[in-house]
């Protein structure tokens, strides 16, 4: 997909560097992977003690 938007200039050259990418492509690429991963764990993290298992563990780890 093609796209044009408007990056400061400061904030991109710290990107590049942080990450060493060579290109201006590769950071944004890696920037928005980073932003899905986050926001998936995120999600995760909103459900801890909302799901209910029923079982024995300990003996399902003896098993």
């Amino acid at each position: 997909m093609r796209i044009n938007v408007l990056i400061d200039d400061k904030l991109m050259e710290n990107a590049l560097k942080s990450g060493n990418y060579p290109t201006k492509r590769m950071a944004i690429e890696q920037g928005l992977k980073l932003l899905i991963r986050v926001n998936s764990q995120n999600k995760i993290q909103d459900r801890k003690g909302k799901i209910h298992l029923d079982g024995d563990f300990g003996e399902t780890r003896t098993a």
